[in-house]
């Protein structure tokens, strides 16, 4: 279905409205009259690393502040923010649109990890890593497109390759040995101290991880 020329006028007036709406209570909301409700939207690989950090220290300087928090993938975070469902969001893309603004953070270093007993001190080759079953991010998140091209180009394709939305799924699942994952080395290095995983030198480095 389509908006008819009526419905593309009013989307464009609501869109128009939902800006000033934003801007309104961002300028003049006045603290005492209650909580400020701040919409924040994020990646998974944000999540385990700093974004958790980061709303506790916007909560302690920031008494009222209440928020909500959604864990997407990019391409949903991209239509909330443009639909004015979020306020803030931490993707794996720039986003392009009036009104909003984009601004690029330190990419985050992607590393294989498997269970405990596959460490050794030599290198995997990519071969190698492939052999075994596979875990990254969810179908058509950054990392999963990001890997598959690293593969395609190679030659390469591994059994399975699995799509699990949630980090500690996949650590409980590579601790298990049901495959290799693919995660922040951020992330790992921390759950590698609780978990039986390590993270799997390979010749072949992943794609960085961008977050805008």
């Amino acid at each position: 279905f389509a908006l008819t020329n009526a419905g593309m006028r009013f989307l464009d007036y609501a869109e128009r409205l939902m800006a000033i709406h934003r801007q309104i209570r961002a300028e003049l909301g006045p603290e005492e009259a209650g909580v400020h409700l701040l919409r924040v939207g994020a990646i998974e690989s944000a999540l385990h690393t700093w974004l958790i950090p980061l709303l506790r220290h916007l909560r302690s300087v920031h008494a009222r502040l209440q928020l909500e928090l959604t864990v997407e993938i990019t391409p949903v975070l991209v239509e909330a923010v443009k639909r004015g469902t979020l306020d803030l969001v931490f993707a794996a893309q720039p986003i392009s649109a009036p009104d909003i603004r984009s601004r690029p953070l330190p990419t985050m270093e992607m590393v294989f990890v498997g269970a405990a007993r596959l460490k050794r001190r030599a290198p995997y080759t990519l071969a190698e890593i492939v052999s075994h079953e596979m875990m990254t991010f969810q179908r058509g998140s950054q990392p999963h497109l990001a890997l598959l091209e690293q593969l395609r180009g190679e030659g390469l394709e591994p059994p399975r390759l699995h799509t699990v939305s949630s980090i500690p799924a996949m650590v409980h699942l590579a601790e298990s040995g049901f495959g290799i994952a693919t995660l922040p080395a951020i992330a790992a290095r921390t759950l590698a101290r609780r978990h039986e995983i390590a993270i799997l030198a390979c010749e072949a480095a992943l794609a960085p991880l961008p977050v805008q």
